[in-house]
């Protein structure tokens, strides 16, 4: 299976999981280009990747973190950050 199946819907951010395990999860998000993962916080620890595309992640108004392929983010619990995607961009976050 291919990143570029899991989201078939023509919605603007779009998250699908691919895991959940005794103690943790995975999940795919898609962020077409120009829409943004409204700001919000993870009550646990967790891991931004980008898998294809550019974008921005934000913690609060200070920090703007260019994402592309290959790139990855730790985020701490209760951190509240957005994403805004400049291209059409493919994630996976693990927490």
């Amino acid at each position: 299976m291919k990143f570029s199946d899991l989201h078939e819907d023509d919605k603007p951010v779009s998250s699908k999981s691919l895991f959940t395990g005794g103690e943790g999860t995975a999940v795919s998000l898609r962020i077409m280009a120009g829409e943004t993962l409204k700001e919000h916080v993870s009550k646990v620890p967790a891991i931004l990747i980008c898998i294809e595309g550019e974008c921005t992640y934000r913690e609060g108004e200070d920090i703007h973190t260019p994402m592309k392929s290959g790139v990855y983010i730790k985020i701490a619990p209760m951190l509240k950050h957005s994403v805004t995607a400049q291209t059409d961009t493919r994630l996976l976050l693990v927490k």
